[in-house]
């Protein structure tokens, strides 16, 4: 019980589930994260960390996250979608292990992202679970492109209808 209270501390404003607190609950993966926001989402970006070492890491939009490392434990996130359309909807991150305790980092923490933040967001402080004092093992962020509204097809429609009015006048 102390650790799921003290996960309440673990992340900014920015970085809440619907309840308000953060929720451990893993495994960090696109089908456990659709299923926490309750709406499909997809792998935008995910670094692998070994100790405090920068590792390997996927996903196509990389560039717009950043991601300091304070120390094994902490890190400041922050992001920026503008022009992609793809909007944030969730940050999960790890514990790797206890240092000196191989296997031992089973923490996974997940949370939404305020609605405000979705495009343009943080920074936001996030650390892993006191109780397993681990280092990070990654940190991966969630989102979905976002729906193109009916404006675009008004917009489009309108000006085929006016090149083919000019063509008729250009005609005759």
């Amino acid at each position: 019980m102390v650790a799921l209270t003290s996960l309440v501390l673990q992340a900014n404003a920015h970085l809440i589930t619907p309840e308000g607190n953060l929720v451990l609950n893993g495994p960090d993966s696109e089908a456990n994260m659709s299923a926490n926001l309750g709406t499909p989402v997809s792998l935008l970006f995910k670094q692998e960390y070994d100790d405090g070492v920068l590792g390997s890491s996927e996903g196509a939009f990389g560039s717009y996250f950043t991601i300091t490392l304070i120390d094994d434990s902490h890190a400041t996130i922050s992001w920026n979608l503008t022009g992609t359309g793809i909007e944030l909807l969730g940050v999960a991150w790890k514990d790797g292990n206890v240092v000196g305790v191989p296997n031992s980092g089973n923490a996974f923490v997940w949370s939404a992202v305020s609605d405000d933040q979705a495009v343009v967001g943080g920074p936001d402080n996030i650390a892993t679970v006191p109780l397993f004092r681990g280092a990070f093992s990654h940190i991966s962020f969630y989102g979905q492109r976002v729906p193109e509204g009916g404006s675009t097809a008004i917009m489009l429609g309108l000006a085929l209808l006016g090149f083919g009015g000019l063509r008729r006048k250009l005609q005759k």
